[in-house]
């Protein structure tokens, strides 16, 4: 059903539209159809229709179609008040400007000045129909106010990507009939002090034309932060990993350095001894070896019977299918990949998906990491490890904090750290606030419930069918 006027049903007689109003007053005329049948065929509602048919009737003073017609005058001759801003007026196109001008102000400031020198006031409603309105020839569109987004919209391959994560979601889900455990993993920041918000200017209400410096107050800079790491699932029993990552001493990094070393040292002997296993024949890596090239084989044959030559490849040798990757440090002061792989995945993460899964038998645990390069190459410095557990890695789409649901308990986590008391930076205080904020992820009841609700199977579901009803998209401005 074709629902007319402004894409929904009129809640008055007089908001329909004169050429609806005719062909109510023909159906019912001449194809003498029920007012019920009328609101099916045009999305006018049952009473409408009748109190137009009746009020033509009634101007009318007869029956007859062209008497009818006549008596029907257009919305803008209709009795009553006319409106305070007409629509395409001088006053109207004012206000409008000054509200594209003035982005960062309500309507109603922004129409101030305007409305002002026009000697007279208008309610909001007012100024949002003004707003909202199509006549104006330098904006034609309606004019609305919304968040600022900090990110860039998301293109085609990455809705296509967040749709096909959204459809494995559902129908692992499906699979296992919900015998499945997914473990997220993340990390965050977290500021302590008065001015939690990061610094700044609060928002303050002003005399137009007036500079903001004379009336806003900034914030209190912050007292200190921290770099927050914490993972969660569905299994209470299991004690919720976290860990407060701060700048390391010149020792702590040179102790990093040699572990990093050692690290590289086993990576290649352990890739040279799958390298020589690919030449035996019966081991996991020949197979490896012999399931690869013999997918390049078939492609090579169908290419060449094709009399393609373009796009044939050589076969693939074991240095380059089991090969290893030197790891350095990060240049850069924060968290790098070679401190999360050695005080955050080795020591943290993988004992806590091994002891979730060991508590679990008969249930599958998935392991979800956003796709920051930090956790990519912390992965693949441990990939060894991982193969030794058995992770279950998800490969989660970029740009999406909608679908990682530890993002939703780092926000409770969030409001919790803005109303703590803190103001000194003194190292007892930094003390204070890292074990108060290590206790609250691991053993706070309030927080704790609203992990276990967020990390649960139905939320999943929720957000990834939410997800998908949008193709994919997503409305984040975080």
């Amino acid at each position: 059903m074709a629902s007319h006027h402004l894409g929904g049903r009129s809640k008055r007689a007089y908001d329909t539209p004169i050429a609806m109003k005719g062909a109510i007053i023909t159906m019912r005329l001449f194809y003498k159809l029920q007012f019920q049948e009328i609101e099916s065929k045009t999305g006018v509602s049952e009473s409408t229709a009748a109190k137009i048919y009746s009020r033509a009737k009634q101007d009318a003073g007869n029956e007859d179609f062209h008497d009818m017609l006549a008596s029907l005058s257009p919305k803008s001759d209709r009795p009553g008040m006319k409106p305070k801003i007409a629509n395409g007026s001088k006053l109207s196109m004012e206000i409008r400007n000054d509200i594209l001008r003035w982005e960062d102000y309500k309507f109603q400031d922004a129409a101030a000045p305007a409305l002002h020198a026009a000697g007279m006031t208008a309610a909001r409603s007012t100024i949002e129909r003004v707003a909202h309105e199509r006549q104006d020839p330098l904006c034609p569109v309606p004019i609305v106010r919304g968040i600022r987004p900090k990110k860039p919209p998301l293109n085609a391959q990455q809705k296509d990507l967040r749709f096909k994560h959204c459809t494995w979601l559902q129908n692992i889900i499906k699979r296992t009939n919900c015998d499945v455990i997914f473990i997220c993993s993340d990390e965050s920041p977290k500021q302590f002090g008065p001015g939690q918000s990061g610094g700044g200017k609060a928002r303050v209400s002003r005399p137009m034309g007036v500079n903001a410096n004379e009336y806003a107050m900034h914030d209190p800079p912050v007292q200190f932060s921290f770099s927050f790491w914490g993972a969660m699932c569905l299994d209470p029993s299991i004690p919720r990993p976290c860990v407060v990552w701060e700048p390391e001493s010149q020792k702590q990094k040179n102790e990093l350095q040699r572990k990093v070393i050692i690290d590289n040292e086993i990576a290649k002997e352990k890739a040279e001894e799958k390298q020589r296993r690919a030449s035996i024949q019966g081991t996991v890596e020949y197979n490896h070896m012999k399931k690869v090239n013999d997918k390049i084989n078939g492609d090579n044959e169908r290419l060449k019977q094709q009399g393609i030559r373009k796009g044939r490849r050589h076969l693939r040798r074991p240095e380059q299918e089991f090969k290893y990757e030197v790891f350095t440090r990060g240049k850069g002061k924060g968290m790098d990949a070679a401190w999360y792989a050695n005080h955050i995945l080795k020591p943290l993460l993988y004992p806590y998906y091994k002891a979730v899964k060991e508590a679990n038998p008969g249930k599958e645990v998935y392991l979800i990491e956003d796709n920051v390069s930090l956790h990519g190459s912390a992965r693949r410095k441990l990939s060894h490890l991982a193969e030794e557990l058995g992770i279950l890695f998800v490969d989660h789409p970029p740009n999406s904090p909608d679908l990682h649901p530890i993002e939703r308990c780092f926000g409770r986590l969030n409001h919790e750290v803005n109303i703590y008391d803190c103001y000194s930076a003194s190292k007892e205080a930094k003390r204070q606030a890292k074990e108060w904020l290590l206790e609250m992820w691991r053993e706070d009841k309030d927080l704790g419930d609203y992990i276990l609700g967020r990390a649960s199977n139905d939320t999943f579901l929720s957000v990834a069918k939410k997800c998908k009803l949008k193709g994919g998209n997503n409305n984040f401005t975080g």
